[in-house]
């Protein structure tokens, strides 16, 4: 029996969409020198406090866990307290000449002159600088609890002890926009316009500390977020002492280089347990 008119299908079927990417598919190179979304340096993930890791630990006992294993999943879970300092000021080091250039001729500070050594910021301190060498950021301190203020620049929690867990390090940025080498357009090699961290212990640098942790895009036309995760086998990490802090450098090198930061942060996170 044949079907009646009024039940075939008379609509055409609806056009094809196109298929879209996945979220983790890789971007092309143009992506390197197009503008970039709104900076993410806003967004963060309140991390606990230290009274709530207190908490969740008492709560984590009183089912019958032992203590070890109580931290153990407290840092496998990365349920650890945060320290965060960021700055939105924005500022050119180029590799020729000493200092911070600012628009409109101001002079360059970082706004953490007041809560840094005095004697850190002259002579051989640690947060000497140079040409095409400047700091932009420090952190608080290695072992701070947030609590109440994420900005602290408190050290533990009365006598209680801190170990470092994992900081994070967040550039918004770009380099002159330009170089004679085409072939290094859109990556990252060859670039002579990076970021640094250290240590600083009282005034000083701690020697060893100082290592690279991001190149800007080689000749990028735009600023670029990049985020660095350091763990605690990282090299730096390796030398931190409860009370010192992560120094964030801005860097140029050779003549026509420049580092543009816009934006930038630094988040420690600490916990009142050691590694599990």
């Amino acid at each position: 029996m044949g079907l009646s008119q009024s039940s075939q299908g008379t609509q055409s079927p609806p056009p094809a969409t196109q298929p879209s990417l996945p979220s983790h598919a890789p971007q092309s190179i143009l992506s390197l020198f197009l503008p970039a979304t709104p900076p993410l340096l806003t967004h963060d993930h309140i991390p606990p406090a230290l009274s709530d890791i207190t908490l969740v630990t008492s709560y984590l006992a009183y089912l019958g866990l032992p203590l070890e294993l109580a931290l153990r999943i407290l840092d496998e879970a990365r349920y650890w307290d945060g320290c965060r300092r960021e700055s939105k000021k924005e500022v050119m080091v180029y590799s020729t000449r000493d200092g911070g250039y600012v628009k409109r001729g101001l002079e360059w500070l970082t706004g953490q002159e007041e809560e840094v050594p005095e004697a850190a910021m002259a002579g051989d301190g640690g947060l000497e600088g140079g040409k095409g060498k400047v700091w932009y950021l420090v952190s608080s301190p290695i072992g701070c609890f947030g609590d109440s203020d994420p900005m602290n620049t408190r050290v533990g929690h009365g006598e209680r002890t801190a170990w470092v867990k994992e900081v994070v390090i967040e550039t918004f940025s770009k380099d002159q926009g330009w170089s004679n080498y085409a072939q290094h357009y859109g990556t990252y090699d060859s670039s002579y316009s990076w970021f640094e961290v250290s240590l600083l212990r009282g005034d000083k640098e701690v020697p060893g500390s100082r290592h690279i942790v991001q190149h800007n895009v080689h000749a990028g036309q735009y600023c670029k977020y990049h985020t660095n995760t350091l763990t605690i086998e990282h090299p730096t990490l390796q030398l931190a002492q409860q009370g010192d802090r992560i120094v964030l450098w801005v860097r140029a090198l050779y003549p026509g280089w420049s580092n543009w930061i816009r934006e930038g942060a630094i988040t420690v996170f600490s916990a009142p347990f050691p590694q599990a």
